[in-house]
């Protein structure tokens, strides 16, 4: 579950720009030997931030007026991992964006 306590809108409503605090709890891992852990708990709290790309216009019920594309983002926070406590960093991005990348390094070397 999160929250965007900040949420800014640039360049005609296609970046938006995202902060804001979340919670998560995993309960059900998938361990090495392919079965279900059910005793294995993850729980994750703090801060989210990032970019995200995409059409935000609410005047239709088109759906491709909804649909975004996380250009990066990121997390820092608390992580507890079976009575582990530990404080993270994680930087991702959608796999689209990789996608366009190498293309994009594709079609400049012909």
């Amino acid at each position: 579950m999160f929250w965007n306590t900040v949420d800014i809108l640039f360049a005609k409503n296609i970046l938006n720009f995202f902060i804001g605090p979340f919670n998560r709890i995993n309960y059900i891992n998938l361990d090495n030997n392919n079965t279900f852990n059910w005793n294995r708990i993850v729980y994750t709290a703090g801060i989210r931030f990032g970019l995200v790309a995409g059409m935000y216009d609410n005047t239709n019920n088109n759906f491709w007026s909804s649909v975004s594309m996380n250009l990066i983002s990121g997390e820092i926070g608390f992580r507890y991992i079976n009575g582990l406590n530990t404080f993270y960093f994680n930087v991702s991005t959608d796999i689209f964006m990789i996608v366009i990348y190498f293309y994009s390094l594709m079609v400049s070397s012909d």
